[in-house]
């Protein structure tokens, strides 16, 4: 972590070897990653100031690890012999909720009331952005035309990638070009 003032030194958080896959702040300042550590793959946690520790072991690595809006719960994806798996899991690591998608899957983020859970997946027409309702994971909805591959929320504000476009589009109102890069290939959220 990179500190506020230039005269100190950066803090190392990986400090056991963990090769970080995927990381998100709640707004408590609590960090959770996505590592993998002696050829096990897992998620840690750390509250603001404390080390992190181990919440639990995973199968396979993960990725697109984010947190809900009031930090409660957070969600990542991994990917499965027949396509991707989605899962919510409180910040205890008790599932709420899971969804497997046999369409690839861009990107995952929390609807700004952290009911839902936003995903863009390709199909044979390309990205689309749908909506999961966490009371009915098996259900999804589409909340977008084609051509979004990577969707992010911050409060009521929605950015995207768009997909064969560049940079960073405002997509809340009418879609917008904020940025003239990245391409949709170099942007990881």
């Amino acid at each position: 972590v990179a500190p506020l003032s230039d005269d100190l030194p950066p803090n190392i958080l990986d400090q056991n070897g963990l090769d970080i896959r995927s990381m998100d702040y709640a707004l408590d300042g609590t960090l959770a990653v996505i590592a993998r550590h002696s050829g096990e793959a897992g998620i840690w946690l750390a509250e603001a100031g404390k080390p992190l520790h181990q919440l639990l072991r995973l199968p396979v690595c993960g990725c697109g690890l984010r947190w809900s809006p009031d930090g409660t719960r957070f969600s990542y994806f991994v990917t499965t012999s027949g396509g991707f798996r989605v899962s919510v899991l409180t910040r205890g690591g008790a599932p709420v909720a899971q969804v497997v998608s046999a369409h690839d899957i861009g990107s995952v983020d929390w609807s700004a009331d952290g009911n839902s859970l936003l995903m863009t997946r390709r199909d044979a027409k390309g990205w689309r952005l749908w909506r999961m309702d966490l009371t009915r994971p098996d259900k999804s909805v589409p909340v977008s035309p084609y051509g979004w591959k990577f969707v992010r929320v911050s409060g009521n504000m929605m950015f995207g990638v768009k997909s064969g476009a560049t940079g960073i589009w405002r997509m809340d109102g009418k879609p917008r070009r904020l940025t003239d890069w990245p391409d949709e290939t170099g942007w990881w959220a």
